[in-house]
């Protein structure tokens, strides 16, 4: 299985064991995300993201030059309340 296939056969499982006022809030949100404007400002698939580095918070620095040279990099951006 490849991942797009992946994501729909995750995604399709969710929507089957979430409660339905989490599937739409989430929903809307993504809706809202799509209107506001900030998906043109975001990288698009096949362009490149500029090298950088994340501590883990055990003291281990992680740059995305050096993953990549173990292979392929998902990134995944939470856009969360803190």
């Amino acid at each position: 299985m490849n991942l797009p296939e992946a994501l729909r056969k995750q995604k399709s499982d969710f929507l089957k064991k979430a409660p339905a006022e989490v599937v739409s809030v989430m929903g809307k949100a993504t809706e809202n995300l799509s209107r506001s404007g900030i998906l043109h400002e975001c990288l698009q698939v096949g362009e490149l993201a500029s090298d950088f580095s994340l501590d883990d918070g055990f003291n281990t620095t992680y740059t995305l030059k050096d993953e990549l040279a173990k292979g392929p990099v998902v990134l995944k951006f939470f856009r969360g309340d803190w």
